[in-house]
């Protein structure tokens, strides 16, 4: 239908959101994880420090399976990720420790004699759940302004200031676009200035 003016330059644009950057620091890591450790479902805690040390996505962990465990490689398989592809996910020490936490304490509570094949999630527990136990925790040491996916994004920053090259961190984190993977990177400047003392 042709129209006088063009409407559209009536709209503006919404502005671009400002990338998160809050970051926690240890004693409040602590915190919050101690927090979780008194919960009544214990998978909360393990989720916790697993995002942390992980980098993954609250539904990337949540949907990890034991049959997509390489502990031999020490690589976790992500069959359908966010942007519909699959992935593998190098594991470092501290998310291999999670997984072995949780897998004895599989074997202990079993009845099995001999070797034990774990199938199924590794953390069977809801988002929901996680959500309500993150907010729970949050509150009762009094800290605000934190979500559980900013745990993604302090993950990402510790990649880098371990001194991981960018290649290596967005084939821990799943980002094909630098410019996301960047947003989701505040590195910390006193880790930046030892390093520069160390060079």
């Amino acid at each position: 239908m042709p129209l006088a003016v063009n409407p559209f330059t009536k709209v503006n644009k919404p502005v671009d959101s400002k990338p998160r950057s809050r970051r926690l620091k240890d004693s409040d890591l602590t915190s919050i994880s101690q927090q979780l450790s008194q919960c009544h479902n214990p998978l909360l805690r393990l989720a916790f420090l697993f995002a942390l040390a992980a980098g993954m996505r609250r539904g990337e962990v949540l949907s990890l399976t034991w049959q997509n465990v390489d502990w031999t490689l020490n690589t976790a398989l992500l069959p359908l990720t966010k942007n519909g592809e699959s992935r593998i996910v190098p594991l470092g020490p501290q998310s291999v420790a999670v997984l072995r936490e949780r897998r004895e304490h599989l074997i202990a509570c079993s009845n099995i004699v001999g070797p034990v094949h774990l199938v199924g999630p590794v953390l069977p527990i809801s988002a929901n759940a996680v959500r309500l136990g993150w907010e729970s925790a949050k509150a009762k040491v009094g800290i605000a302004d934190f979500r559980f996916h900013d745990l993604r994004y302090e993950a990402i920053s510790r990649f880098f200031e371990m001194g991981l090259s960018v290649p290596e961190v967005s084939l821990i984190s799943g980002h094909e676009d630098t410019r996301m993977l960047l947003r989701y990177t505040h590195l910390k400047a006193e880790e930046v200035a030892r390093k520069l003392v160390g060079l």
